[in-house]
């Protein structure tokens, strides 16, 4: 069963290269009827009260819509899906066909947010979008795939094993997206050989657009993909720093009350609390819930209707706390969060960069704190160095937060009994054994700070 191209294509796949050629008539870069997008989308756009096209979306439209490859920088919500969705929906509707264009993203959640934006952008044409990801059974996907949609998005590992399973191709797309790019090409992710392995079932003239928040790290990991011809550099004012308004700071506390400091800091904010694995990541959700906070929890390991949930939970309100691993540091749409918390420090400047990006947003005032112990002191000092900032110490009263001390640390012990034969660590010891690291690249970034510092 071929369901992304046919026999029937091949006049429509010349006529689409004629278009190739031919060139958009930009009038006026401060509206998206002077980029040259079809006026049933201005309406769409008008009815969303999107007026004015953000700087990526200035940048990116035109050349997409002449066919250019792109690689566009912007910060997470500049916009970067339109940039690519909006161009997409305009070619499809002049000539609608199966399997028009493949968007890959790094996380089910991702995938999920990029398929709202392009069922609402397309409503007016009928858009059918289709997101093949984790945690769907096959056989559920391949009904999907039935449907014969127009947009395919999709997480690399599980398009690579349906290809290994359904012959279907991409012989016609057009468009070839990655999203969260400096993601899919850093080869400790594990996704750079099943991108490659995706792009080798494209046709050769297929249009990419590549877009991330980094594009310096991109430059270096694009050779494997063979871009012919090489892709326009975008850049959208993109913060290679951290969030002007955003408070640095920092507590220096004891090892052994590091969640006791937590759960004071975190008592009655809206915040989001980072960890480095997923067994953190459980406990101190586990050790919150059991003080009532109001938490939610979001990792890798859970299913994929949980975590969704549990994004909603936090976006309503119905949370006011969220812990969770690097997986809510990049691309989530997750607006109005004053505050961030390092319960464990990232491994990376570029990991501290995107957790802090999460708060002052919009011209919005936040406030990063990270929750030192002798531990944490090289990772610290290496990111202070990198990024050429001091961070500011947090002052609290020590003895309102000694006070809490058995309370937190009873809490704390209840969640670690009841994470320890809980289906989620039967989980995280199965990848284990089967020898996949579940914090990403960090173990790269580990040793690097060990050899500098030891």
């Amino acid at each position: 069963m071929k369901l992304f191209s046919s026999t029937k294509k091949i006049e429509i796949k010349t006529q689409a290269i004629e278009k190739k050629e031919e060139k958009v008539k930009v009038t006026n870069l401060e509206t998206f009827d002077g980029l040259g997008i079809h006026p049933f989308m201005l309406k769409t756009l008008n009815n969303f009260k999107i007026i004015t096209p953000t700087k990526i979306q200035q940048l990116c439209i035109p050349p997409l819509l002449e066919y250019k490859n792109v690689i566009g920088g912007a910060e997470t919500g500049s916009g970067k899906t339109a940039a690519f969705a909006l161009p997409i929906i305009h070619h499809l509707s002049e000539d609608p066909y199966t399997g028009f264009a493949l968007v890959l993203t790094p996380t089910r959640e991702l995938a999920i947010q990029i398929c709202d934006q392009f069922r609402v952008f397309g409503e007016s044409i009928n858009i059918k979008v289709v997101q093949v990801v984790g945690g769907v059974d096959d056989n559920m996907v391949l009904k999907l795939l039935e449907l014969r949609p127009h947009v395919l998005v999709s997480t690399p590992g599980k398009l690579v094993s349906l290809l290994g399973n359904f012959p279907f191709g991409f012989a016609d797309a057009k468009y070839f997206i990655l999203d969260e790019a400096d993601r899919l090409l850093d080869e400790a992710s594990g996704m750079l050989n099943d991108i490659i392995t995706i792009k080798n079932k494209m046709p050769k003239n297929v249009t990419f657009g590549l877009f991330s928040a980094t594009t310096d790290t991109i430059l270096k990991k694009i050779e494997p993909l063979q871009i012919d011809p090489p892709p326009i550099i975008l850049r959208a004012g993109i913060q290679q720093k951290l969030p002007e308004k955003c408070q640095q700071l920092y507590m220096f506390v004891p090892a052994y009350a590091k969640h006791t400091y937590l759960a004071y800091v975190a008592n009655n904010k809206k915040c989001i609390i980072f960890c480095s694995s997923v067994p953190r990541t459980e406990t101190i959700f586990r050790m919150l819930k059991s003080l009532e906070f109001k938490v939610a929890v979001l990792h890798s390991v859970l299913p994929q209707h949980v975590r969704e949930s549990n994004l909603a939970q936090f976006r309503s309100g119905e949370a006011d706390v969220l812990v969770a691993t690097d997986l809510a540091s990049r691309g989530l749409d997750i607006p109005d969060v004053p505050l961030v918390i390092n319960y464990d420090m990232p491994w990376t400047a570029e990991d501290y960069i995107h957790r802090s990006g999460r708060t002052a947003r919009a011209g919005k005032q936040g406030r990063c704190i990270s929750i030192v112990d002798q531990y944490d002191v090289d990772r610290v000092h290496l990111i202070e160095s990198q990024l050429t900032i001091t961070l500011k110490k947090y002052e609290v009263n020590e003895a309102d937060v000694m006070k809490l001390l058995t309370k937190t640390s009873n809490a704390k012990e209840i969640a670690f009994i009841s994470l320890k034969d809980s289906e989620i660590m039967k989980k995280v010891n199965f990848e284990r054994k089967m020898g996949r690291n579940t914090k990403g690249s960090q173990q790269a970034a580990h040793k690097e700070v060990k050899k500098r510092f030891n």
